[in-house]
């Protein structure tokens, strides 16, 4: 029903309505029979110029679904699953720009046991259509900022940008705006930054606990300052309270809540300064907006001369700041995370380095290092609980420890060298189900050695390696012999082994050349000495021959 209403300004009587001026009025609505109120609603009306030249009210429409993480129940998921559902709705009956921000984890489950809820989404979802660029992985950035995983965050967020370019490949996926539901700390604020994101979107209660915020007197139609890292400035955009009219169970109908939001936001216009503004289309709690609510909004709001949609990249770029006395307003962030990691991210960090180990023994198709490394990821997200990220690390350790503990110590026997190069046989035992890569190290004194023997120790077995040695000398003497990872981790203790050289042929040159100088010594004091006898009896014989002698011999 149609009904015509004359506006007068100032002179109005019961066939008109009084508008004193521009402005948003609250008109009330009867429907009477027989002079009785059979029905009564109140609504509201803005008057505008024709050739109002007031600026813009930009609104960006944004939804989003909170990851229940990766331990998450049953009934997590089919809330998960549920939001989704909202938002698919909310897609297919806006054809207003949205901004999405979904967690990649969700989409891929949620795809895995309602297929076809997710290819609605994807059709519904189109080029004027913008995803935030989320991590793969429920984690709270300021808690990993702050125990130094930044390389992890980033990772992260490449991570999940991938996987929903690959699900979503008609819209865009890019980290402009990011949801703040914890804690959010300098830090934290600065590796977001740094990834690209322009907008933080705050709800009202979480700005309010900013240092330095103005209180409820903050406009929620100008976005805000904060400073993050080395003075970089990072954007904050807060969500108007009224937004709780976008909530699905408030009273009221779907067009009665629109007009009273659209009422509330507009009414800027003309009880603040002429500015350039806007307001996140969301709910405080920054959940689904309900989708006939905001069906109405738009329609609502394209009929308006003034006002727009855009989407929350567009909407960063034309809302202007809160100023005050001409200087940007500025709050801070949160001291400090919801709940730091402390000692999550010092066994997460060990536990890595035994896996990296481990992985090392291990046949490369072997799945168990990837679920490991998995499973600590797992153990630092925001919504895994302390007791539960105990048992994931756990979980790994003792994976860890059996394929380390498949290792068997050798034997310690005795062993001969019969010459200068011998083969020594190492027995190992691999308890094990698996093949497994290992390091033989034999050092000695007396033993020349070659390097680490690397052999593959077959499973559920005794496996002989054989070690070249040199001895250095002859004698008794102990031999030891390590068994490590290739990465060096010793994974049984070192056996002591006897080692008996005897047989060295460099010993056996030296008593042969000493011998020979012996007899040659021998020989040479014998032929000297009956040299000098020889010359003896010559002159004996001489002097008998001689007259003189045989004279004086006579």
């Amino acid at each position: 029903i149609e009904v015509p209403v004359a506006i007068s300004a100032g002179a109005a009587d019961e066939t008109t309505v009084d508008l004193a001026g521009p402005g948003v009025y609250p008109v009330t609505l009867q429907l009477r029979g027989d002079g009785v109120v059979l029905a009564e609603t109140t609504t509201f009306v803005e008057l505008v110029r024709e050739a109002s030249t007031a600026p813009p009210i930009h609104y960006a429409v944004t939804a989003s679904v909170a990851d229940p993480g990766p331990l998450a129940s049953d009934e997590s998921i089919e809330a998960a699953t549920d939001h989704l559902a909202r938002l698919t709705e909310l897609v297919e009956q806006t054809d207003a720009p949205i901004s999405v921000a979904i967690p990649p984890a969700i989409v891929a489950r949620v795809d895995e046991r309602e297929p076809e809820l997710i290819t609605r989404l994807v059709r519904a979802l189109g080029p004027s259509d913008l995803i935030a660029a989320v991590p793969d992985l429920a984690l709270d950035v300021s808690a990993w900022a702050e125990a130094g995983m930044q390389a992890d965050i980033a990772a992260a967020f490449d991570n999940g940008r991938n996987l929903l370019d690959r699900r979503f490949i008609d819209t865009v996926v890019n980290p402009s705006f990011w949801p703040v539901r914890t804690p959010i700390t300098s830090e934290g604020g600065a590796i977001l930054s740094e990834l690209g994101v322009e907008l933080l979107v705050v709800p009202a209660e979480t700005y309010e606990r900013f240092p330095g915020n103005f209180g409820t007197f903050a406009p929620t139609s100008l976005l805000h300052n904060t400073v993050v890292g080395d003075g970089v400035a990072e954007r904050i955009a807060i969500v108007d309270p009224h937004m709780a009219l976008l909530e699905p169970d408030v009273a009221g109908s779907p067009a009665e809540r629109a007009a009273r939001l659209l009422a509330v936001t507009t009414v800027v216009r003309y009880e603040l300064e002429p500015d350039v503004r806007g307001f996140v289309v969301t709910p405080p709690g920054l959940g689904v907006p309900d989708a006939d609510v905001v069906s109405e909004l738009t329609d609502m709001i394209r009929d308006h001369p003034n006002d727009d949609l855009v989407d929350i990249e567009r909407f960063t770029g034309l809302t202007n700041s809160f100023f005050v006395d001409g200087v940007t307003a500025t709050v801070a962030l949160d001291d400090a995370p919801a709940r730091p990691l402390g000692e999550r991210a010092e066994r997460d960090e060990r536990l890595r380095g035994d896996v990296d180990d481990v992985a090392t023994m291990l046949p490369r198709t072997d799945p168990r290092p990837a679920t490991w490394r998995e499973r600590l990821r797992w153990a630092l997200a925001d919504t895994v609980s302390d007791r539960d990220a105990e048992s994931l690390a756990t979980e790994v350790a003792v994976g860890v420890t059996e394929v380390r503990g498949a290792v068997r110590r050798p034997e310690q026997f005795s062993f001969t060298v019969s010459g200068e190069d011998s083969p020594l046989p190492v027995r190992i035992e691999n308890t094990g189900p698996t093949p497994l890569n290992v390091v033989v190290s034999v050092s000695a004194d007396r033993l020349a050695t070659t390097d680490d023997i690397p052999a593959v120790l077959a499973p559920e077995a005794v496996t002989e390696v054989i070690v070249p040695v040199t001895a250095r000398s002859n004698g008794v003497f102990p031999v030891t012999v390590e068994i490590r990872s290739p990465l060096g981790t010793e994974l049984a203790e070192p056996a002591t082994l006897t080692a008996r050289a005897n047989t060295l042929r460099g010993l056996g040159r030296v008593f042969t050349v000493a011998a020979g100088l012996v007899l040659a010594s021998w020989w040479f004091t014998y032929f000297r000495k009956r040299r000098r006898e020889r010359t003896i009896d010559d002159v004996a014989a001489a002097q008998q021959r001689h007259p003189a002698g045989s004279a004086s011999g006579s």
